[in-house]
């Protein structure tokens, strides 16, 4: 690589100059500086669109299992009205059915909240640390 031009003192890479830079900012000391930036560029604005489309993806996954709790739970209070009514369930059933309904839907809520919300997907800035 030769060295940089004597009249501009620029590098050599460097064809032409538009404006000024503003005071402090990072002037690359050779071109394969300026790759390595540009290379950690793309990889964190890939790193970024990834993190946003899992961001996604899980906040649809729990909206979608928080909607079948809540159907869920709707169909028991619907059991229970409707067995309130003329209708009569057997009481054993009713007794068993309406636990185990509840202790489902609060072990899939704390799935959800534990496995697809993990501490460890946080940013790195909020995590605390141990």
């Amino acid at each position: 690589m030769k060295s940089p031009d004597p009249k501009t003192n620029l590098p050599v890479y460097v064809e032409t100059v538009t404006a000024e830079l503003a005071p402090g900012a990072w002037q690359p000391e050779s071109l394969q500086e300026y790759l390595d930036l540009q290379e950690s560029s793309i990889l964190l604005e890939a790193w970024r669109e990834q993190q946003r489309d899992e961001r996604s993806l899980r906040k649809m996954i729990a909206v979608w299992v928080f909607i079948l709790i809540s159907a869920q739970i709707l169909a028991i209070f619907a059991l229970v009205l409707w067995d309130g009514g003329q209708h009569k369930a057997d009481p054993a059933l009713v007794k068993i059915l309406i636990p185990s309904v509840l202790a489902e839907v609060l072990g899939m809520g704390f799935f959800v909240v534990k496995y697809l919300f993990r501490p460890g997907d946080l940013p790195l800035i909020r995590r605390k640390k141990k």
